[in-house]
């Protein structure tokens, strides 16, 4: 009976002392809370656990992870607290394009909590090409005629806050409306409607010509050059478009003008 009773006795401070571990079958106590900074391209995410009843909250498990815009969250490692409850990590993200938000979430035990911050990638911009006027005599009238559009330095300027060494290659193609007037346009390097630049920072205009036909004396006609720039890879040796690359376009207004015929007083 005495036997009984000290396997009681155990039993029960036994289950005491769980219940005080703060686990249970309710989860963990207190509260979880992340509070995110970026940096330039570095986030700090500091997480913080609280408990009521707990001042030493040293070696709390928290497991950090992140995700950016909506895509699958990505494990950044388990860590623990300090005495105060306190954990930061601090991670890169993978490169991207335009401007995300950077989700991060924190995990101890059933406690969560989210916090996000704003994050600009890699992002370009396009310097236009400067609208061209040109003239023929009017014995030039009705015949084919090509007009230079000439080269441009720093045509394209790539932002790159991940990497400001890296290099990345473009396709520029040039396109004219309206279609009626029949122009074509042809790169200076290629001779063709698209050519490649490669931007370490900065890339820059080849030049290019516009061939249409003139028109009858005294008359102009009027056409517009986009140029669509789309960022490229290479697979297999093949330059292929980039998946979530940056693309963009600037145009080029062109006049060709056919003067009126010179009269002889």
């Amino acid at each position: 009976m005495r036997f009984r009773s000290l396997l009681l006795a155990v039993f029960s401070l036994f289950t005491v002392a769980l219940a005080g571990c703060g686990g249970g079958s309710d989860g963990l106590n207190g509260a979880v809370t992340v509070t995110v900074a970026a940096t330039g391209t570095e986030i700090k995410a500091t997480a913080q656990y609280t408990n009521p009843t707990v001042t030493n909250l040293i070696g709390q498990p928290i497991k950090f992870s992140f995700r950016v815009g909506n895509g699958e969250y990505q494990d950044l490692g388990t860590y623990h607290t300090n005495n105060s409850g306190i954990v930061s990590v601090s991670f890169h993200p993978a490169a991207f394009t335009g401007t995300q938000t950077v989700t991060v979430k924190v995990e101890a035990d059933k406690l969560t909590d989210f916090a996000s911050v704003s994050l600009s990638g890699v992002a370009m911009t396009l310097t236009p090409i400067p609208a061209v006027d040109f003239a023929v005599t009017s014995d030039q009238a009705n015949t084919s005629t090509e007009i230079p559009i000439p080269s441009q330095a720093g045509f394209l300027t790539v932002n790159d806050p991940f990497d400001t060494s890296s290099t990345h290659l473009f396709k520029i193609t040039a396109t004219v409306a309206p279609t009626s007037a029949g122009a074509t346009v042809t790169f200076a390097d290629t001779g063709t409607n698209t050519t490649t630049i490669v931007a370490t920072g900065t890339g820059d205009f080849p030049g290019a010509t516009l061939t249409m036909t003139s028109p009858a004396a005294s008359n102009t006609i009027s056409v517009t050059v986009t140029w669509t720039v789309t960022e490229l890879t290479v697979v297999n040796n093949q330059a292929v478009p980039l998946a979530g690359g940056l693309t963009g376009n600037t145009t080029t207004a062109v006049s060709l003008t056919t003067n009126a015929p010179v009269t002889t007083p």
